[in-house]
C-alpha cells in the first residue's frame, strides 16, 4: 500500500477525528479511504451518466438525420405536445 501525506483544513481534520472510533473507522486512514471510495463511486456514476447522455444524443441526431424528427407548427403545437409529455410522465411516476 502506498503512503501519502496530505494536509487538511481544520474543519476536515476535526471531522476525521470525530469519525475515528465510530463503527468501521479505527484510524484516520480508514476515514480518508472510505471518503475516497465514495468519491470514486460518485465519479464512476457521473461518467456512466455522461456516457448514457452522449449515446442518447447521438441516437437523437441520427433520428433527425433520418427524417424522424417532429415538426411543430407554432408555439401552440409545442405547448400541446409538452402537455401530453407531462401527463405521460406524471402517470408513470404515480404507477
Amino acid at each position: 500500500m502506498a503512503t501519502r501525506t496530505i494536509e487538511l483544513p481544520d474543519e476536515l481534520n476535526r471531522f476525521v477525528n470525530e469519525q475515528v472510533g465510530q463503527v468501521g473507522y479505527a484510524t484516520a486512514d480508514d476515514v480518508v479511504q472510505a471518503g475516497l471510495r465514495l468519491l470514486e463511486a460518485a465519479s464512476q456514476t457521473r461518467q456512466r451518466e455522461l456516457n448514457a447522455l452522449v449515446a442518447l444524443g447521438k441516437a437523437g441526431f441520427q433520428e433527425l438525420d433520418a427524417g424522424l424528427g417532429i415538426v411543430f407548427d407554432g408555439d401552440d403545437a409545442i405547448d400541446e405536445f409538452m402537455g401530453r409529455v407531462d401527463a405521460l410522465s406524471l402517470r408513470e411516476t404515480q404507477s
